[in-house]
């Protein structure tokens, strides 16, 4: 997902945010940009996907929530950059790097506190306070306030995050139209898991015999980071190859004696490092491992090169659509990799997502948090 996991919790914060700003104004901190017609101009780092599934004739810059957005609340939303991906990270690393930052972004938690260390972002303590909807609190407070407390800095509320249910632990998406041409049943006993043996004669079998049909065809390909600390980010990760073996990379535990253990130095990691240095000394990963980046994976599955895909649940609606577009014969289908003992393991965390910042320069930092319905109520 990993790289959705800015995209979806940012986007829901932004337009929950935006549908329901603020009438008022504020006290300005520089002049207010206004468009031709009068209309406030925000402008934001934008989050876009290959596959938008947006109407024809719209865009990223022209679509039905930002007019609406501009008709209803006289907000002019213009994207001071677009890009997807590592390629967001990156554009927000050099704005952060510039000191000139968009009006509105989303970021991760260290981007945030990087952002608030150097002055650049607006405290939204008393804009939350005073505008923001009691429907936005209270899905906060359903979390415990998890996500508020956050994005808190010195008591000081910093940025909207977002939420995020718990999704579980990660899968294996396999190709079910190269399962079938090659004759392979998965999951005999049915129960939605397979082991590592049948993870690494299905990678065998489909390198071995080109089931992708262009010379091309890999085992697996992996992101070199290897594993994400949750849902987030382990797209074409090895999490769950890791969890299978009881470890859980990237996270501090409770460990026996009720002393604090990071999770990537266990006995657990060492095996689950040498079961994927054991998937590289075979062939089955594929062998520019380590240079290829996230974007690259992620075009190697959409050009028929990788039929086994790890990934969260929901990477089917922005990865894997992308190779049903480009191949209405594919299908895929998820499994759960179990453990030696048959049980699917996985990290259950606070429900946090990415956070949604506002530029101490912006003028109007209330049209970011919600307020009253009256706004867009006809």
């Amino acid at each position: 997902m990993g790289k959705m996991n800015k995209f979806l919790t940012g986007a829901v914060v932004l337009s929950s945010a935006l549908l329901l700003a603020a009438c008022g104004g504020s006290s300005d901190k520089k002049e207010t940009k206004k468009d031709a017609d009068g209309n406030i101009v925000m402008t934001v780092g934008q989050q876009t996907q290959p596959n938008s599934k947006l109407p024809k004739g719209d865009s990223y810059a022209n679509n039905a929530y930002r007019r609406l957005i501009k008709k209803e609340l006289g907000v002019d939303i213009k994207s001071a950059f677009e890009a997807n991906g590592d390629d967001y990270t990156r554009q927000v690393s050099l704005a952060i790097a510039s000191g000139d930052i968009p009006d509105v972004m989303a970021v991760s938690h260290d981007e945030m506190v990087e952002l608030a260390n150097n002055d650049l972002i607006a405290d939204l303590s008393d804009v939350y306070k005073k505008y923001a909807s009691d429907n936005i609190k209270d899905i906060y407070k359903s979390f415990d306030n998890v996500q508020i407390d956050s994005a808190k800095i010195d008591g000081k509320i910093m940025a909207l995050p977002g939420t995020a249910n718990d999704f579980g632990p990660n899968l294996v998406w396999f190709r079910q139209d190269w399962l079938d041409n090659l004759g392979i049943k998965l999951d005999p006993d049915g129960n939605h898991a397979i082991t590592l043996d049948e993870l690494e004669s299905t990678a065998k079998a489909f390198k071995e015999k080109d089931a992708g049909g262009n010379g091309k065809t890999q085992g697996l390909a992996l992101a070199n980071y290897l594993t994400s600390d949750s849902h987030g980010s382990s797209g074409y990760t090895a999490t769950a190859i890791f969890n299978s073996f009881g470890a859980y990379p990237k996270n501090y535990l409770k460990g026996d004696d009720g002393k604090l253990v990071y999770g990537s130095n266990t006995e657990q990691a060492k095996e689950g490092l040498t079961y994927v240095k054991h998937l590289f000394d075979e062939g089955l990963l594929d062998s520019q491992f380590g240079t290829r980046t996230y974007d690259d994976i992620n075009a190697m599955m959409i050009n028929g090169e990788l039929g086994i895909i790890p990934g969260p649940w929901h990477i089917s609606d922005w990865a894997l659509v992308q190779a049903k577009t480009a191949n209405p014969k594919a299908t895929f289908t998820p499994y759960a990799i179990e453990s030696k003992d048959g049980k699917v393991n996985g990290v259950s965390k606070p429900g946090v997502g990415g956070y949604v910042v506002v530029s101490k320069k912006f003028a109007h930092p209330e049209k970011v948090v919600s307020c009253k319905m009256k706004c867009i109520k006809k």
